[in-house]
């Protein structure tokens, strides 16, 4: 029996799928198989941790940074999409002042003042 390093890729409902190292051990080759035969686990466990390093993992520090920037943008965008929400609430509100305002003046003589000349 061999010792051999598949990849099991994971993905959330919003995520990009992403690299999942495991070790296993079999006969023949699996499925998914990224590295390997190697004779002993530590030999396996070696490359795994190589992969990692190199940014090829969500454990590891270049995956962990992918992730880190895929969070920010996320909530940077959803923080945009808020502020707009609030900006347009306001400006409803604030027409519906104005017309408000514009009713209960209606029957004033400021109200009723006309223009004239411009």
């Amino acid at each position: 029996m061999s010792w051999w390093v598949v990849n099991h890729p994971i993905a959330g409902p919003r995520e990009a799928m992403q690299t999942r190292y495991e070790i296993v051990q079999s006969a023949s080759r699996p499925v998914n198989t990224v590295a390997g035969p190697f004779s002993t686990q530590h030999d396996a466990a070696g490359w795994q941790t190589m992969a990692n390093t190199a940014g090829n993992s969500p454990g590891s520090a270049a995956g962990g940074t992918v992730n880190l920037a895929k969070k920010a943008v996320t909530g940077w965008t959803h923080n945009i999409e808020q502020w707009l929400i609030r900006g347009f609430e306001m400006l409803l509100g604030l027409g519906l002042i104005i017309v408000a305002v514009a009713k209960l003046a209606s029957d004033t003589p400021a109200g009723k003042a006309q223009c004239h000349g411009l």
